[in-house]
């Protein structure tokens, strides 16, 4: 198999014809149609603990990857919207990799809701801190018990200026401050910081149980939403292994394992290789850790299982595709033209 041919590993050099240079982000490459479009294509690269990763050869695609996620979360977006609980940003898809989306105003907010103690929640707790975001836990919890109830645990999205809030990115904030300074996170009204946590929260009881029944557990996950002509929408992803945590419900109820089924299965390669300290450490140093990620080579057998486990996750979400091009570059660019976006 010709790696390079079969994956994407950058997306900002297409012959778009956009407004303005694209703007790249760890996995998605956004393009200014200049009208209310965004043409937003999905890569193949991988980003844990904020670095991309490579293997064999320099290259730094997981086969499939951005076509499952693309496919998970058009998955979840049309379950939230026959739910009646809001739509999404998707104007129109025209390649497995590439959506045209609407133009929106963010709220500067992600949304966090977890239903099992795991990841930085467990870290910080195994460290002593016991209130997140304005809830206080219980002294006697262990690593990924399920919580009481879940919890909403929001982070800035961005360095923002807000009083009371450190000018950090992913700062946690709780559903009072966004309430009280609503217009600096960028909502719309002070009744809309319901709307963004109360509908997040029907989501999550929904996609919690839908997982149940396809042998899964949402331990957590993320929300983003934003302003499309004046309605709140949900952006970004939902439900996709890179956003949420996903683990196998019969190794967990049998045997407390949480099996993931998740970008998790990667970083748990990662956190084996190097350790919490130099990956996850508040002092951790980031030109450091890309240093790391650059002379790192992992083993292909990593690489094509974590491309497996993407793989079957959406097949049993149902939405199994057959999609493996030759050339998928040559592809992608096909399906530019094809909708006129090129110059």
């Amino acid at each position: 198999m010709d790696l390079a041919k079969r994956v994407l590993e950058r997306a900002d050099d297409f012959p778009i014809k956009s407004v303005a240079p694209p703007k790249v982000g760890k996995v998605r490459c956004v393009y200014d149609l200049g009208d209310e479009r965004l043409a937003m294509i999905i890569t193949d690269r991988i980003s844990a603990f904020d670095v991309p990763w490579h293997t064999e050869n320099n290259v730094y695609g997981i086969p499939r990857k951005g076509l499952n996620l693309n496919k998970q979360s058009e998955h979840w977006f049309g379950v939230l919207k026959e739910n009646n609980l809001g739509d999404n940003h998707i104007n129109e898809i025209i390649h497995p990799y590439v959506w045209i989306v609407d133009k929106a105003e963010p709220v500067l907010v992600e949304a966090i809701y977890r239903n099992h103690i795991t990841g930085s929640m467990w870290r910080a707790y195994e460290q002593g801190e016991r209130n997140f975001c304005g809830y206080q836990l219980p002294e006697d919890l262990k690593k990924n018990d399920k919580l009481d109830k879940p919890i909403f645990t929001p982070t800035t999205k961005g360095i923002l200026k807000i009083s009371g809030i450190p000018e950090k990115d992913d700062m946690p904030v709780t559903f009072e401050q966004i309430k009280e300074k609503w217009q600096e996170f960028r909502l719309k009204s002070p009744e809309d910081a319901f709307l963004f946590r109360d509908r997040g929260f029907a989501a999550n009881k929904g996609m919690f149980l839908i997982a149940y029944q396809i042998n899964k557990i949402l331990a957590d996950h993320k929300f983003e939403q934003g302003y499309i002509n004046g309605v709140l929408k949900w952006l970004d992803e939902a439900g996709t292994q890179d956003s949420s945590r996903w683990w196998d419900r019969a190794r967990y109820e049998a045997e407390g394992k949480a099996i993931e089924e998740s970008k998790e299965y990667f970083r748990d390669y990662l956190l084996a290789q190097f350790g919490k300290e130099i990956l996850t450490g508040k002092d951790r140093d980031m030109a450091i850790l890309h240093k790391l990620a650059e002379d790192t080579v992992v083993p292909e057998s990593v690489w094509l299982g974590t491309s497996e486990i993407y793989d079957k996750f959406t097949a049993d979400l149902g939405q199994k595709v057959k999609y493996n091009p030759v050339d998928l570059r040559a592809d992608i660019m096909d399906a530019l033209s094809d909708a006129g976006l090129l110059k």
